[in-house]
C-alpha cells in the first residue's frame, strides 16, 4: 500500500470527504485529489498539517507501519489545541516583522492577566 491508499484510508475511516479535509487541514482541494490520484505526493508541510489536523500518524502514512492515527493522552484534541496549532502555523509563516508583532502582542497579554490574577487573589 502507498501514501495513495493510505490517505483514502484515513479519510474514509474518519468518514471525511475531499472539501471536509480542504476546511479542516487548509490543503487545498485541488492538491489533496493530486494525491489521492497518486499524480503527486505530499510535502512535509502538508504532511504536518494532515498530522495536527486530521491526527493521522506520520509514521503509518508514509511507511504502513504503527497505528494509522496518533493516540492522544486521554483527552480528545480539543478547539484550544487546534487553535494554538494554527496560531504557531501563522507565526511561522510571519515575516520577521509579523512574528516580532505576535511575539510582543503574546506577552503583554501574558502579563496583562498575570496582573489580573494578582488583584483577583
Amino acid at each position: 500500500m502507498n501514501i495513495k491508499n493510505r490517505l483514502k484510508e484515513a479519510f474514509l475511516s474518519k468518514s471525511l470527504k475531499i472539501v471536509e479535509v480542504s476546511r479542516i487541514s487548509d490543503i487545498p482541494y485541488s492538491s489533496l485529489q493530486n494525491y489521492l490520484r497518486g499524480e503527486r505526493e505530499p510535502n512535509v508541510d502538508t504532511l504536518v498539517k494532515l498530522s495536527i489536523h486530521l491526527g493521522i500518524n506520520l509514521n503509518w502514512l508514509l511507511t504502513g507501519k504503527g497505528a494509522m492515527f496518533v493516540e492522544v493522552s486521554n483527552s480528545p484534541v480539543t478547539a484550544q489545541n487546534k487553535q494554538e496549532a494554527e496560531l504557531l502555523e501563522d507565526y511561522r509563516e510571519s515575516n520577521e516583522q509579523g512574528k516580532d508583532a505576535i511575539e510582543r502582542t503574546a506577552k503583554a497579554l501574558a502579563n496583562a492577566a498575570a496582573l489580573e490574577n494578582r488583584e483577583i487573589a
